[in-house]
């Protein structure tokens, strides 16, 4: 697991913790940067959650795995052009990945 603080000038510091888990360290963004999608593929189908954060630490968009196999598609278009973290929370463990929407 990493951990790194983003620091802005009169800002609180955001601790955000990259980290891989044993039942989630299979999935992977699909395309990277995106446009319109976000794809993970590697995901099991079990009910969890994918959380996407801006690079201020701010919840964007929800979006349920449950009953997603494989590849799970999420639609970013309402996203605008910057850096995101996808949380994907699946079977009591976590994985976050970032990613770059153009």
């Amino acid at each position: 697991t990493e951990i790194y603080t983003l620091s802005l000038h009169d800002a609180l510091p955001i601790c955000v913790t990259f980290g891989q888990d044993a039942t989630t360290s299979n999935i992977k963004i699909l395309g990277n940067p995106l446009t319109s999608e976000l794809r993970l593929s590697g995901i099991t189908g079990e009910k969890g959650m994918v959380i996407i954060y801006d690079a201020m630490g701010r919840i964007m968009q929800e979006s349920t795995t449950q009953g997603a196999t494989g590849i799970l598609s999420i639609a970013c278009n309402n996203l605008p052009r910057g850096q995101y973290f996808a949380k994907v929370i699946q079977n009591n463990a976590s994985q976050t990945l970032s990613f770059v929407k153009l």
